[in-house]
């Protein structure tokens, strides 16, 4: 699978790594009943940029990478839910979104 194949998913990707970021530390850690949220949204970021590291440099290890950015992406985006914040909601979203992109890559990858 070459790089102009996955473009859209690492653009999904990568938004979800600054849409988290954004939330952790604009929103959610400075208020101690969003501090889960905000510490969910750092780990999710954090494995959104590695995993987006390995797509475009091919790493052997991206089919693991994608799971795991899936499972962030879904921790992530069940911590977002609670809180009634719409910047909030919004990191829930696109984490829900990017969690079923990084699957269905996954996939694709497990059958090449």
């Amino acid at each position: 699978m070459n790089i102009q194949d996955i473009c859209p998913q690492l653009d999904i990707i990568t938004q979800c790594a600054v849409q988290c970021e954004r939330c952790a530390y604009g929103t959610c850690l400075g208020d101690p009943d969003t501090k889960e949220c905000g510490q969910a949204c750092i780990d999710c970021a954090q494995v959104c940029w590695a995993t987006a590291s390995c797509l475009s440099r091919g790493s052997s290890l991206a089919n693991q990478m994608l799971q795991l950015c899936a499972q962030a992406c879904r921790v992530c985006a069940q911590a977002c839910q609670a809180s009634d914040n719409p910047s909030v909601q919004m990191c829930a979203a696109t984490c829900s979104q990017c969690a079923q992109e990084c699957q269905t890559l996954s996939r694709q990858f497990a059958s090449v």
